[in-house]
């Protein structure tokens, strides 16, 4: 009897224990979330009732119901999402964390109005593959709410600086560039307007730089805001070595120092060293300036003779043009101060010469004046012209003769040295000038000794003797020979014109 009731007992405890096995296998197949995969990941954290309790479930009216049986719903694969190591929500889809970001990105996108912005994580998301049972499938509301406080929207745009001051963010390079170049323009337009400027640079370090940006993190910054920053002045504070009070004075007389004068003598007193505060703009402006001196070069006036004009009768056949000399600097400025200037290049445009013909035709009875006269040489005496140049061939009339009252002044007809003086029986008292290596004159029939010696130099116009008749002449009168390289020429050839003097 006794051995009867030790087996009852023991499989009492027997059926026990199984029903407890039992019950355990369905409960945890009821919430398992993992299968058989190959990552062996399991999630358990389902709650779906009152005190976390699975088996009872609310009803609508309060009612305490029993919890849904899931102990036949087949497992399904699904994804894990991981938010730093924690498990947040599943999706039945690889990709639905995608799809959810883009969805929230395009409706960034189309509230703000913009079309370059991107998607930034704030904390790391992962998707793991798991299986489940549907159920367990989080609501697709909850994991976008979720998603969307992991993620912050960023703007692509440009960062303008300038020596390290942010200037702005602008949407484009081209728009960076452009606030750069209105600000030299407007510069110009301000300061040398009237100058050829062929260039203008920043003394400071311009940079652009295209980054990612949360929207709300930009203060919203004009283009015109931007060039006037440029352009403006604002109050620093810097530190200048100064060991003298003259120093510190060029310093005031030389920038915009706002400090006060005595304030600044007062401390130098006690340091080699002021802090002063300057009113100046956020760069310098580095202005390069073309310029040009104009020297004018005059024309010269050219005379020839004309044998088929009479004498005394002119004709202009070109008329004369200045040249000019331009040199060409370049001034460089620092803002509107003015730095140095450098000779760069020269142009150089030639004169044009005027040209006038005389008229070499002489007549018996032309008057001539002394000492005028537009060719190489001047008339030697006023006079008539008595006896023109006829000599051919060795033969005839050597010069041209003028007749003048016996004493009338004789005067040299070009600078030069004297190589002969004496007197001939034809010719009766002569002199004989060398005037250059081209050019010699002879005059002869003076009514005394020349009034100069061989060796002589005489200028131009300087009196040499005067008029007489002696040798072989008919009455006084001067007679003038020039010759060319030896030879003897024509007098009016190069001695023509008239002017009073």
């Amino acid at each position: 009897m006794k051995q009867l009731k030790l087996i009852l007992l023991s499989l009492t405890v027997c059926l026990t224990v199984a029903a407890g096995l039992i019950f355990f296998i369905n409960f945890e197949a009821l919430f398992e979330v993992d299968g058989p995969n190959p990552t062996n990941d399991v999630v358990g954290e389902v709650s779906p009732t009152p005190n976390n309790d699975p088996s009872v479930v609310p009803s609508p009216s309060g009612t305490i119901l029993p919890a849904p049986d899931y102990s036949s719903e087949p497992l399904v694969d699904a994804y894990k999402v991981i938010i730093n190591g924690e498990v947040v929500g599943i999706v039945p889809e690889a990709d639905d964390v995608d799809n959810i970001v883009n969805a929230l990105l395009e409706e960034y996108k189309q509230s703000e109005k913009i079309t370059n912005a991107t998607v930034s994580f704030i904390d790391e998301i992962t998707v793991t593959k798991t299986q489940t049972f549907s159920h367990n499938i989080t609501n697709e509301a909850e994991i976008e709410n979720t998603i969307a406080d992991c993620i912050v929207f960023k703007v692509d745009a440009y960062k303008l600086s300038v020596d390290g001051i942010l200037l702005g963010y602008f949407d484009t390079q081209k728009e960076c560039d452009d606030i750069i170049a209105s600000a030299k323009d407007k510069f110009k337009s301000l300061y040398f307007a009237d100058k050829t400027v062929t260039s203008i640079e920043l003394d400071a370090e311009v940079v652009i730089e295209n980054i990612e940006i949360e929207k709300e993190s930009i203060v919203n910054t004009l283009a015109s805001d931007a060039v006037d920053m440029l352009l403006s002045s604002r109050n620093v504070e810097k530190v200048f070595s100064v060991s003298t009070l003259e120093q510190l004075n060029k310093y005031f007389d030389t920038k915009n120092i706002i400090t006060d004068r005595n304030h600044a003598e007062a401390s130098l007193k006690n340091n080699n060293h002021v802090t002063l505060f300057c009113n100046e703009r956020l760069t310098n402006f580095i202005v390069k300036v073309k310029t040009s001196k104009v020297t004018t070069i005059p024309y010269s006036t050219t005379t020839r003779a004309n044998t088929s004009l009479s004498y005394k009768v002119t004709k202009v056949v070109r008329n004369g043009v200045n040249g000019s000399t331009t040199q060409y600097y370049e001034e460089t400025y620092t803002n509107n101060n003015f730095d140095s200037s450098v000779a760069t290049t020269k142009k150089t445009v030639k004169a044009v010469s005027k040209i006038i013909e005389y008229g070499t035709k002489v007549s018996s009875g032309t008057r001539v004046t002394a000492k005028t006269g537009l060719g190489t040489f001047y008339w030697p005496c006023s006079g008539q012209i008595l006896g023109q140049f006829a000599h051919y061939n060795g033969k005839g009339h050597s010069g041209i003769d003028i007749a003048a009252v016996r004493g009338t002044p004789i005067y040299a007809i070009a600078a030069g040295k004297v190589t002969k003086v004496g007197y001939d029986k034809s010719w009766g008292y002569y002199v004989q000038i060398e005037h250059n290596s081209t050019y010699s004159s002879l005059i002869m029939h003076m009514n005394a000794p020349a009034f100069v010696k061989v060796g002589q130099k005489v200028s131009k116009g300087q009196q040499i003797g005067v008029v007489g008749s002696t040798g072989i002449a008919t009455g006084p009168h001067c007679h003038l020979s020039i010759f060319q390289n030896g030879s003897l020429i024509n007098p009016t050839n190069v001695l023509y014109g008239y002017y009073q003097q």
